[in-house]
């Protein structure tokens, strides 16, 4: 499975993300371990950090293969995590930011930028 990883300052849409592929099987404890090991190697003791996965939603792809993610907001409409990769251009964000607002029914939308992508070792964490 898929998942995305990353940390970000309580005060900053940057973040540092990894992509991780787990096995089906991984536990809900390793997950944990997982998140420790990549908070203390990329967060600091005053980030707030963040564990999103497909496990829980699902990662869609929008215009310039941008991942974006969805959950209901209210009866109004449904709230946006937007990733923005390193690789991705300033218009390539605002299209994807545009795409959706004319698109879906935008309560929320937040925009990551993604300033830098780390490797993970998911099997010395599990062991």
């Amino acid at each position: 499975m898929q998942y995305l990883l990353f940390t970000h300052k309580l005060d900053s849409r940057q973040c540092i993300a990894a992509d991780v592929d787990a096995p089906s099987d991984y536990t809900s404890d390793q997950y944990g371990d997982l998140q420790e090991q990549f908070h203390a190697q990329h967060g600091s003791p005053r980030d707030k950090w963040y564990f999103t996965t497909n496990m829980v939603r699902k990662f869609y792809e929008g215009p310039h293969g941008i991942l974006y993610d969805e959950e209901l907001a209210g009866p109004d409409g449904c709230s946006y995590w937007v990733f923005i990769r390193p690789e991705h251009t300033e218009q390539q964000r605002r299209d994807i930011v545009q795409w959706l607002k004319d698109e879906q029914d935008v309560v929320r939308m937040t925009v990551w930028n993604i300033t830098k992508i780390v490797e993970v070792d998911l099997y010395a964490v599990s062991e």
